[in-house]
């Protein structure tokens, strides 16, 4: 009797899907919508930085970083929660802004290594122009962190229209000014904010127009002068 074939086990689904840029891009998206649905609380706030860590995790997988270099993503991330406790336990009020800090490195951490690992590629590919992408979303999100930093730093509101801004609208007008939609409900009040808005917004053009671009633009194409992705395994792989 011949063998049926074996069915395709939705583990690997998984699998593949949290170690693609694929993954990243979904999980910068629930950051999103978890900024705007959840409180403004600690389970709020919880839950919003621990899906912030899985994306950085995932995009390092993306990247294929080694399993020790993600293992030292974890334990920033831990000992920044630590440190965190303990600034708000000795400084009140002031534990954000080193949540804040620790996230903006884990976000450069994770736009290095997924560029790093494009410009190893040898071909252009869909994986190219996803991972092209998700630079673009950790900016969005990078942004707004730093928005953040600001707001705790100086005084008197970051927003013209409100006197208190949360995470959301943060990322909220971050995502906004990036891609250059310019609603005008929230608009920067300090001098260091308007600077940042104007600076993410030439980035986001710049990044879209030109290497989103060409990414899409050399599709299938041969990077001769990269160095092959046969040693993917040595650079970083599991």
């Amino acid at each position: 009797m011949a063998r049926l074939p074996d069915l395709p086990r939705s583990h690997d689904h998984f699998e593949r899907l949290s170690a693609s840029f694929l993954g990243v891009f979904l999980l910068v998206l629930s950051v999103l919508i978890a900024s705007a649905l959840v409180d403004e609380d600690r389970f709020g706030r919880t839950t919003v930085i621990g899906l912030f860590l899985l994306t950085v995790v995932v995009s390092f997988r993306a990247a294929h970083i080694r399993q020790t270099a993600r293992r030292m993503v974890i334990a920033l991330g831990v000992l920044g929660g630590v440190v965190a406790i303990a600034v708000e336990f000795l400084f009140p009020g002031n534990a954000d802004i080193v949540v804040l800090v620790v996230c903006v490195l884990l976000v450069v951490a994770s736009q290095a290594a997924i560029l790093i690992y494009l410009v190893r590629l040898p071909v252009v590919n869909r994986e190219t122009v996803m991972g092209a992408l998700c630079i673009y979303l950790l900016e969005g999100i990078y942004f707004g962190l730093v928005y953040g930093i600001v707001d705790a730093l100086t005084a008197g509101p970051f927003f013209q229209q409100v006197d208190t801004a949360t995470s959301f609208e943060r990322l909220y007008f971050s995502f906004v000014t990036i891609t250059t939609v310019g609603y005008g409900d929230f608009s920067a009040v300090p001098n260091i904010g308007r600077a940042l808005a104007a600076t993410e917004a030439l980035i986001g053009q710049f990044y879209l127009v030109v290497v989103v671009a060409q990414v899409i633009a050399k599709m299938g194409s041969t990077k001769k002068w990269a160095q092959p992705a046969d040693d993917e395994g040595g650079a970083g792989g599991d």
